[in-house]
């Protein structure tokens, strides 16, 4: 979807040019589940079917630019003042089904400060700041804007601040989820195997009639994605090779012990924006505290 911009400081717009998109979405989708019940591609009885559903909502959802202007103003009341991050006002009177229009937004894309050689207390602030924002739309906002492509953070240096977009993707956080996910987060601060397999349970990625390997092996991807937690002081995102030892378990995982259920459909695109974060701070070469900046969230 190309982005547009007239005189900075006026008007930014996304202009949305076909509309054939809701039923390219339902072909993809649909194609995507003849796929998945491609004899020996997944596990017997591993039912896609929910996660799918949830996939296509959410791909409609975000071909929607009148709920996408809503979810934008309903995100930039709740996130309100903040000391570096800002969200552009919608300016209704010239939206329409197939334009957004909210005011410029200035600034490079976020992943673009390392090339352009921005000192590291630079990406080290908006690495914390974007870490920082995750904890608040979970257990403050209960509003996650669940996309985390770098080109949705625009930082401009004359006013260190950090511009959010795209909002098309943003989703409700329910209370009790919430505290499920604040749960499983202290168990990992904490290391604590037993509190991290029953909150794992609560919170739907386990189940206490899964099999032994399949639970252990899954309970050992969550412990080994939860190491920035975990770690005291700041966490040298550059330094940490945690994407490749992650892709490689849940490789290993996924040809050994297998998975007994997909992950639960409400989190799917919570848990894009948490990993998302993280591999943003790898792109930024960031040192942040995580665990720190997830204790400030209660």
């Amino acid at each position: 979807v190309p982005r547009a911009a007239t005189h900075p400081g006026l008007v930014g717009a996304l202009i949305n040019p076909s509309r054939g998109v809701p039923a390219c979405i339902h072909s993809v989708v649909h194609n995507g589940a003849l796929v998945a019940r491609t004899p020996g591609l997944l596990l017997a009885g591993l039912d896609v079917s929910a996660l799918l559903d949830r996939v296509r909502a959410q791909l409609h959802l975000e071909t929607d630019y009148a709920a996408e202007a809503r979810a934008t103003s309903l995100y930039r009341r709740r996130l309100g003042r903040d000391p570096m991050l800002s969200v552009p006002s919608v300016r209704r009177a010239f939206c329409t089904p197939l334009i957004l229009a909210t005011d410029f937004a200035p600034g490079v894309a976020v992943d673009q400060l390392v090339a352009q050689g921005l000192p590291q207390d630079v990406r080290d602030r908006v690495a914390t700041a974007l870490c920082r924002l995750v904890m608040r739309e979970l257990f403050v906002l209960r509003l996650v804007q669940t996309d985390p492509n770098f080109g949705n953070y625009l930082y401009d240096a004359a006013n260190d601040r950090v511009w959010l977009l795209d909002f098309g993707a943003t989703e409700a956080v329910d209370p009790a989820r919430a505290e499920q996910l604040r749960s499983l987060a202290r168990a990992l601060c904490d290391a604590d195997a037993a509190r991290l397999r029953a909150a794992a349970q609560q919170v739907g990625y386990l189940d206490p009639r899964d099999p032994s390997a399949q639970a252990d092996g899954v309970q050992a991807m969550l412990y080994l994605a939860g190491e920035p937690f975990r770690h005291r002081g700041p966490y040298d995102f550059a330094a940490s090779d945690l994407s490749r030892r992650a892709f490689e378990r849940g490789r290993a995982q996924f040809l050994g012990a297998g998975f007994a259920r997909t992950p639960p459909a409400d989190l799917v695109f919570v848990q894009r924006k948490i990993v998302g974060t993280f591999l943003l701070c790898a792109r930024l070469k960031a040192r942040v505290d995580v665990r720190a900046v997830f204790s400030e969230s209660y």
